[in-house]
């Protein structure tokens, strides 16, 4: 099981903010299941086939097991570190990040302190985007204050966008 008290030894970069694109919530963990399908387990966490399928070929998934048919066969274990993977892209680590705190919490080697520290940097990160959409949506006033509503071979709008004078 994933272990949320770790830490980032390596310095990462701040985090991306989880950018992409959303999937359905997780619905509420369950006792003991086993031998599931990766239909149920992406039902169970609201993953796309697909996004389970990719965590595996990254090495972010425990092993699979499989059926002598070659069906993969999952328990609670993928399902929680489906879940913890989703809660932390929602934080807004990267999955480089997930994949150092998933193996520093399977060698033991990182601390709470190291964790925070992670978590700061997500914080930071947020703030910047943060700032980075108020200064967009002040460039979208600007631009919708300076229209002129004259048929689009004539907007000052899109003149001024052609030649680059939007500030950033």
């Amino acid at each position: 099981m994933v272990s949320p008290i770790v830490g980032n030894k390596s310095g990462a970069t701040p985090c991306s903010g989880g950018k992409g694109k959303r999937e359905k919530r997780m619905s509420e963990p369950q006792s003991s299941r086993a031998n599931l399908s990766i239909g149920d387990v992406s039902e169970l966490t609201g993953s796309s086939i697909d996004t389970i399928r990719y965590y595996e070929r990254v090495n972010l998934m425990p092993e699979v097991e499989r059926t002598s048919g070659g069906h993969r066969v999952y328990t609670d274990e993928h399902v929680r570190r489906l879940a913890f993977i989703r809660h932390s892209r929602a934080l807004g680590l990267s999955l480089e990040q997930i994949r150092q705190v998933v193996d520093g919490t399977e060698g033991g080697s990182y601390s709470c302190e190291e964790w925070q520290s992670l978590l700061n940097l997500c914080a930071e990160g947020i703030v910047r985007q943060i700032d980075d959409l108020r200064t967009a949506e002040r460039n979208l006033r600007e631009m919708i204050d300076a229209c002129g509503q004259a048929e689009l071979p004539n907007c000052r709008v899109v003149e001024r966008l052609l030649a680059g004078e939007i500030p950033q």
